[in-house]
């Protein structure tokens, strides 16, 4: 058996070595075509399919059409429409989507139709986002600035597509590994997003919402902020001023002690009048106590001139400003005494103007966070929960040495309109 196998083997018949290579390259082209395909196959499943491309030349069509015949409504849905479908795509196709929501902006825009415009710039955020765009980059800021201005009358348009705004800049941060939070105050949000939002608020005329992100925007917004809070002071007392028949800049020339006015400025402080100091008091004292002097004084000085009528900075006066309000000198005093080692300084200033600044009781808060951080002060509710009460608190202040002692010179005298120990 052994030997007829052999012979077997023996009578085969060789292959030559070009069919041998003739095979192998039939094997090669085989595969070499099979890959070729599966490529095509692939590249086919990723272009349009020709149903889909007449599809979305027939809904490009038909947005013209509902545009010309001023269909608005069609017109937003058909733009919603074709931008999902390009998103569904695999992957999704964002420069259409892109394209088509621009497109359809821009007429709806010049129809005055604000509000469908606010909603596609949403879906053109989404859009971005998904593309991997970040926020912060000056071709998406300037685009989102465009749309705020185009938007803005008072009707809040704008209010979802800033939510957006700040949510994906929050998510950006989140990826850089920053340590955000979800408040108007997220110091994660680059201050360019805080700018672009404080401005949506002012020019739709939600002031107090856009004072929630001008304290952490630039240094040339805070220009903005004052002038929005002048206004916000002059619009509020001319209402009031209206309903009394009240000359405001009269009234508002000393306006912190009741008994000193007329009888009509009385009658405007029962009804809510605030003097010009209200409106800044509180935002100055918030950049001294949780950013720095510098922006709080760039602040202030702003919005004195914006005003024009409350007096002037420190440093257009610098032997004493003649402010028209206690609480707007209290706040020149305590800017320069915050660039100085004089805690106990800061504590007169405190008390000789308590009572200008008992109207607003969020003054307290700010003024406790600024005695901490600049001077080691602590807070009266501090004190009372401290071991051995109040004197252990003071003691304990002696002994890290966080109670300075009055720097040479700075000893106040006078009363509330002289230097005070600011020369």
């Amino acid at each position: 058996a052994a030997h007829l196998s052999l012979l077997s083997v023996r009578e085969q018949p060789r292959q030559r070595p070009d069919q041998a290579n003739s095979q192998g390259s039939c094997l090669v082209s085989r595969r070499t075509q099979g890959e070729s395909t599966t490529s095509k196959m692939a590249e086919a499943s990723r272009r349009p399919r020709r149903g889909a491309r007449s599809r979305d030349a027939g809904g490009l069509k038909r947005l013209d059409a509902a545009l010309k015949r001023n269909d608005f409504y069609e017109a937003h849905q058909i733009c919603r429409t074709l931008y999902n479908r390009y998103m569904k795509e695999d992957p999704p196709n964002h420069k259409l989507a892109s394209e088509v929501l621009e497109r359809g902006m821009a007429s709806l825009m010049e129809a005055g139709q604000k509000g469908s415009v606010a909603d596609l710039a949403l879906l053109l955020v989404a859009c971005w986002r998904s593309e991997g765009r970040s926020v912060s980059s000056e071709e998406v800021l300037a685009r989102l600035r465009q749309v705020v201005r185009d938007v803005a009358d008072g009707q809040h348009y704008a209010d979802k597509l800033m939510v957006a705004v700040l949510d994906w800049a929050r998510a950006d941060a989140k990826k850089d590994g920053a340590d955000g939070g979800d408040g108007a105050d997220d110091a994660s949000v680059p201050a360019a997003v805080h700018d672009l939002v404080a401005d949506a608020f002012r020019l739709d005329g939600q002031f107090s919402k856009a004072s929630d992100h001008y304290p952490w925007g630039s240094d040339d917004a805070l220009h903005d902020y004052a002038a929005m809070l002048a206004a916000w002071s002059r619009q509020g007392n001319e209402r009031l001023a209206h309903d009394v028949g009240l000359d405001v800049d009269a009234a508002g020339s000393d306006a912190d002690d009741a008994h000193d006015l007329a009888p009509a400025a009385e009658a405007a402080i029962a009804v809510g009048y605030s003097p010009a100091s209200t409106f800044v008091l509180r935002p100055v004292l918030q950049l001294a106590a949780q950013q720095t002097v510098d922006r709080a004084e760039l602040l202030f000085g702003s919005f004195c001139r914006a005003r024009g009528d409350v007096g002037t900075d420190m440093a257009s006066s610098p032997e004493g400003p003649p402010f028209k309000e206690a609480a707007l000198e209290f706040l020149a005093y305590l800017l320069r005494t915050l660039r100085r080692d004089a805690g106990p300084l800061f504590t007169l200033l405190r008390n000789r103007y308590s009572a200008a600044l008992a109207k607003d009781p969020e003054c307290g808060k700010w003024l406790d966070k600024i005695g901490a951080r600049y001077y080691g002060i602590q807070s009266a509710s501090s004190r009372s929960g401290a071991p051995g009460g109040l004197f252990g608190s003071l003691l304990q202040q002696l002994m890290t040495g966080a109670m300075p002692g009055p720097p040479q010179g700075a000893t106040p005298q006078g009363t509330a309109n002289q230097s005070i120990g600011l020369d």
